[in-house]
């Protein structure tokens, strides 16, 4: 599947445990899908991988701040989301 597109990255998180910190929603709308183990996920746009999520955390917030150039940060950014 194509995990540019939202649908399926939000398809991934089917074993997204509920007691992770960030809603896997908000995950896949920043542009990540799950891959393990744990809390990992990848973002489909430019490959960061981030773990260890911690309550509070922002999925758009981390990945802007780890991966600035990222072409769907500066999308969602552009679109104040």
């Amino acid at each position: 599947p194509d995990m540019k597109e939202e649908v399926n990255r939000q398809l991934t998180f089917n074993n997204w445990l509920h007691h992770f910190p960030v809603k896997a929603s908000a995950l896949a709308k920043a542009g990540f899908f799950f891959i393990g183990p744990g809390d990992r996920v990848e973002c489909a746009f430019c490959g960061g991988r981030v773990s260890k999520w911690v309550p509070g955390d922002s999925a758009l917030g981390k990945h802007q701040h780890l991966f600035p150039t990222c072409l769907i940060v500066e999308n969602l950014s552009m679109k104040g989301q």
